[in-house]
């Protein structure tokens, strides 16, 4: 949260005005990567890629600071290596499960295969 930001011009340099902004930043909590679990929704058969290939597109190690942008970008890199091995139909459903009281944060995805 930001508290009472000012502002103070500091001068014109090629035409362009420069500003210093202060402001007071109070964070907001931290939550660490508990764990990811990977999941078939078809509970008759294995997934055709291996849960260490797959956790291996998530570059975020259990107890790391969870960071939303980075398992965006594993989920797009997992997606990508789905289409690669002809199922272009695969479709994933992260779901997230909050520890308030350890800080953690608890991920689990669902795969979809699809057709191959």
């Amino acid at each position: 949260m930001v508290h009472d930001p000012s502002s103070k011009p500091l001068g014109i340099t090629d035409g362009k005005q420069a500003i210093l902004i202060i402001a007071s930043v109070t964070e907001g909590e931290q939550f660490r990567l508990g764990s990811i679990s990977i999941q078939s929704t078809a509970s008759d058969h294995a997934l055709n890629i291996a849960a260490a290939t797959i956790r291996d597109q998530f570059h975020l190690r259990d107890g790391d600071l969870f960071n939303r942008t980075e398992i965006g970008a594993g989920l797009e890199r997992l997606r990508q290596m789905y289409v690669a091995r002809g199922y272009t139909s695969c479709s994933m459903e992260p779901e997230t499960k909050l520890d308030s009281a350890s800080h953690r944060i608890e991920l689990t995805l669902r795969i979809t295969e699809g057709a191959h």
